[in-house]
């Protein structure tokens, strides 16, 4: 099958060494490499848009309220003070919409407070799993650029910042007397996969 002929995009530098499954298991092969955009922008952009959306119904509310208690009727008056017997259709819609819309706003609210709350990851790890992907080209050119925009980047696993002094200095320095070459006898993961 010709790539070209069904519109696929053929890479023009590197021949791809892996793919989305050999992602897959170099990410699960360590739970520090499980990092993923937030989409910070894109989620503050709809929650503003929800907020506005309740200001939106905030505003008809008072509007129908300031009506309901400017009219002479007793109906309209009494609908004010009794959410059982209120007569005011467009106030009963609203809430209903009012109810809908703020389920939703406070859920999205409180699911991106988790993930601000799950910090950023470190600058090694990324590094790591960015050399990763550069070495193999497991993915398309264009669904490769995920870890570039590094402040809106966050880690599945809450990770404490303060790695001891010791620990980064081994890492960078003495890593040689660490690395173990893959077991030929786990032939699931990558052959090239080295653990430190």
């Amino acid at each position: 099958m010709d790539p070209e002929a069904n519109n696929i995009p053929v890479p023009k530098s590197q021949k791809p060494r892996g793919d989305y499954a050999s992602l897959s298991q170099f990410i699960a092969s360590d739970k520090t490499l499980c990092i993923f955009r937030r989409f910070d922008a894109l989620a503050i952009r709809k929650l503003l848009y929800m907020q506005d959306e309740l200001c939106e119904i905030e505003q008809q509310l008072g509007e129908l309220d300031k009506a309901d208690m400017a009219s002479k009727v007793y109906v309209d008056l009494y609908s004010l003070h009794s959410r059982r017997f209120d007569k005011n259709e467009k106030r009963i819609a609203l809430m209903q919409k009012a109810a809908e819309t703020l389920r939703s706003y406070e859920k999205a609210l409180l699911r991106h407070s988790n993930l601000l709350a799950l910090g950023k990851p470190s600058e090694s790890n990324v590094t790591s799993l960015s050399n990763w992907m550069s070495g193999k080209n497991p993915t398309a050119e264009e669904e490769s650029h995920f870890l570039d925009l590094r402040s809106d980047l966050s880690p599945l696993l809450f990770q404490e910042n303060q790695r001891n002094f010791l620990e980064t200095f081994l890492e960078r320095h003495c890593y040689k007397l660490f690395v173990t070459s893959v077991s030929s006898n786990r032939k699931n993961l990558d052959k090239e996969l080295t653990f430190i």
